[in-house]
């Protein structure tokens, strides 16, 4: 019984060790696709000469591309949810990307969009898309660019 203990002592200990390894990587994650993301549209639209690039998970509008005039070429939100094959999006996920489309809608940008980096989640925002009539976001696989 002592041995069974100790086994799972170490197995919580490798646990702790990993995670602390990984850190936040959902963040890592997210912050990595948004400086992608930026690079892509940089080279797209010139005419934008200053970017404000939030990496922070969860802020405000991820990237936003200003021309030299300060009118807003670009505005762009990434979303990094990503699940497995089984799974469907759930009413949490749904609703933060409701959010991030919600902000891009409200915002005054020549140009929108909504990046993801899994193709698995794409028919499922394109539907949240569709129930927004009218919207002018374009949704983009940051692998795809």
């Amino acid at each position: 019984m002592k041995e069974i203990v100790e086994l799972l002592k170490d197995e919580i200990k490798y646990f702790k060790k990993l995670k602390s390894a990984i850190g936040n990587i959902h963040g890592h994650i997210h912050s990595l696709a948004v400086k992608a993301a930026q690079i892509h549209l940089a080279g797209k639209y010139s005419e934008a000469k200053t970017w404000q690039v939030s990496e922070k998970y969860g802020g405000g509008i991820d990237i936003i591309g200003i021309s030299d005039n300060g009118k807003m070429i670009v505005a762009a939100e990434v979303k990094t949810t990503a699940r497995s094959e089984k799974e469907t999006l759930g009413s949490q996920q749904r609703s933060k990307i409701r959010n991030d489309i919600d902000k891009l809608l409200e915002i005054d940008a020549e140009h929108k969009y909504l990046f993801i980096i899994d193709n698995k989640n794409r028919k499922a925002i394109e539907a949240i898309l569709k129930s927004n009539q009218g919207t002018d976001i374009d949704l983009v696989n940051i692998f795809e660019c």
